[in-house]
């Protein structure tokens, strides 16, 4: 149980499988300063009870970590890094968790079974593969600009943006069943999207990178809210079969 300060040296501490790390005590402020924290396997950083901050740190997570509540991984200083190559979930907290540190993602999983985790810092370093998400929660991309790979939104999972700039280089689906929410900012890159979910387009853009989003057979993505500008730039919005935009 972590309730107070973390490792203040240069080296890691890994959390393998088996292992768990509840962060708690939300009245003490939890640093990673100039250290690595990672998991691999089975192993978890489960925050439960409190904010996690790094300070010239990094959460490297190949294994588990859990946002157990409305709790999120924080900037306090220094240059930070997010990354995520196993399975980011939030299995409690109907509000929001975020994390305002860059991540990197390659082959990484977001499965939030409830409220939403949002990533307010844009994307630092290579990414590889796609990120796939799934759940009854929601991912946003709310601040900075990803560069990312791909990304695959499996039935019954929510992606979208709020004011971050989302660019998929090799494209991605959004799945029969799934949704898109786009309010502000952007999705876009050069990569080929198939959308065959349900989205709602409140506010952003479309764009940027010369790729092409397809709505396909059974999809729909309704244009709402008139009193915002909703631009598709350097970029093409298409329908195929049934695919629908509705204005």
């Amino acid at each position: 149980v972590l309730t107070a300060g973390f490792t203040h040296t240069l080296g890691t501490l890994t959390v393998g499988s088996g292992g768990q790390i509840n962060v708690t005590n939300n009245g003490a402020t939890k640093n990673v300063t100039s250290y690595t924290l990672a998991t691999s396997g089975t192993g978890r950083v489960n925050l439960s009870g409190s904010h996690l901050f790094l300070s010239g740190g990094s959460l490297n997570n190949a294994g588990v970590v859990d946002f157990a509540s409305d709790f999120g991984v924080l900037a306090n200083g220094g240059t930070n890094l997010f990354s995520n190559t196993g399975t980011v979930t939030k299995s409690a907290g109907t509000g929001t968790s975020q994390i305002s540190v860059p991540m990197n993602d390659a082959n990484g999983s977001w499965t939030p079974a409830t409220g939403a985790i949002s990533l307010t810092n844009g994307s630092s370093g290579a990414s590889s593969g796609s990120m796939s998400v799934s759940g009854a929660g929601r991912v946003s991309f709310d601040g900075g600009i990803f560069t990312l790979s791909g990304i695959n939104v499996a039935a019954g999972g929510t992606a979208g943006a709020g004011g971050g700039n989302a660019r998929f280089a090799n494209g991605g689906t959004w799945a029969t069943g799934s949704n898109l929410l786009l309010t502000g900012g952007s999705i876009g890159g050069a990569g080929a999207i198939s959308y065959l979910g349900t989205g709602t387009w409140s506010g952003g853009d479309l764009g940027i990178g010369g790729g092409t989003l397809t709505v396909g057979n059974g999809g729909q993505i309704n244009v709402t809210n008139p009193g915002v500008t909703k631009n598709v730039s350097s970029y093409t919005l298409a329908t195929t079969g049934t695919g629908r935009v509705n204005l």
